[in-house]
Order: C-alpha cells, then sequence, then structure tokens
C-alpha cells in the first residue's frame, strides 16, 4: 500500500467513526433510531405581550418539551418579541371540531338579532331633503308605521 493509499484509507475509517458517533447520538434509550414519524408534535402558543391573548403560531416536531420549546423559540420568536411561549403536545389537545358532541347546535333562525330588519334611511333622507328637526322625523315615523 502507498502512502497516498494509507491517507486515504484513515480518511474513510475516520468518515465511518463519524457516522457511528453520529447514528449512537440520534438513538433513542432502547438503541434504536427514532423515526422522524416517532417524534411527537408540539404545538406552539405566544403570546405577544402582557395584555394579549396566546395565539397559535405553528407546530415543530421535538423529542422532549424542553427541546420543543427551545426550537419554537428559535422558529416562531426570531423577529418578533414575545411574553410568552407554551408549547403542548399535539396529541395531548382536544379538538372540537373532530367531537360534535362538544359544539352547540344550530339553533333557530336568529335574524332577529341583527340590525338589518331595521331599515330608517329613507327617513334620514327625508330629513336631511326637508331640514327637519329630530321631533319632526320622529312624529313622521309615528304616524307612517307602514315605510
Amino acid at each position: 500500500m502507498t502512502a497516498k493509499e494509507g491517507r486515504k484509507e484513515g480518511r474513510k475509517e475516520g468518515r465511518k467513526e463519524g457516522r457511528k458517533e453520529g447514528r449512537k447520538e440520534g438513538r433513542k434509550e432502547g438503541g434504536s433510531v427514532m423515526a422522524i414519524e416517532e417524534t411527537p408534535v408540539y404545538e406552539v402558543f405566544v403570546q405577544a405581550d402582557a395584555l394579549s391573548f396566546p395565539t397559535h403560531v405553528g407546530s415543530v416536531r421535538a423529542s422532549s418539551p424542553e427541546f420543543a420549546l427551545q426550537m419554537a423559540r428559535e422558529a416562531f420568536c426570531r423577529r418578533e418579541a414575545a411574553h410568552d411561549v407554551w408549547v403542548a403536545r399535539a396529541d395531548a389537545i382536544t379538538k372540537a371540531r373532530s367531537d360534535s358532541a362538544t359544539l352547540p347546535r344550530q339553533g333557530t333562525d336568529k335574524r332577529y338579532r341583527l340590525p338589518g330588519g331595521y331599515d330608517n334611511a329613507p327617513h334620514w333622507k327625508r330629513f336631511k331633503a326637508m331640514a327637519m328637526t329630530i321631533e319632526e322625523v320622529a312624529a313622521d315615523m309615528r304616524t307612517k308605521p307602514g315605510r
């Protein structure tokens, strides 16, 4: 073996050792490598200041809550300052959308709550056109209820 081949072989061995070390670090306690599908998803909530509500900003995959918090700070609080950051495992959050028993039933027609039923525009147009006082407009509305 020449000196050049020896150096080349040494570099190969060094790369193999480096790969083995990297694999050891990525292993779970049981010894197997954690697949990306097995890594839990954490939902991230950020509160911009003390008076604002927490807002869902995204999700991260991490092996522990501490690591998820660190990743959330890096990903979502880098540009804008945040008062508080929360992470919660996605499988620990209950969604109302998937469970219809938690949602209120659609009630009867409640259009009466909307302000669309009060049509005062013609009265105000007449008020402006005739330069009436507010008392005259009120009296006019009492005499012509069908309008």
